[in-house]
């Protein structure tokens, strides 16, 4: 999202607009292998470090990866970061 902002300021000048899309956290064997790292070094099981990266998300599931932006469905994607704002920001 960070990249999205950077490049729709320097690009809104030339009238050009950017969007990103951001599905939440996918599934995986690369996340599998974090969390596995993680409930390792907490002396925690997989289930419960699981349940806790799934505890901070809107949506309490892992999106799979091998879906392309336009199979994934509506529900699926994270609500807080679909702000539409003419590239305004706070910060």
């Amino acid at each position: 999202m960070g990249f999205a902002k950077t490049v729709s300021r320097e690009l809104g000048g030339y009238n050009i607009r950017v969007n990103a899309i951001a599905p939440g956290a996918a599934g995986g064997d690369r996340i599998e292998r974090v969390l596995q790292g993680l409930a390792t070094a907490q002396h925690k099981t997989l289930e419960e470090e699981r349940a806790a990266a799934l505890s901070i998300q809107s949506l309490k599931r892992f999106v799979d990866p091998k879906l392309s932006l336009s199979q994934i469905p509506s529900a699926w994607r994270e609500g807080p970061n679909r702000a539409m704002n003419s590239g305004c920001s706070s910060s």
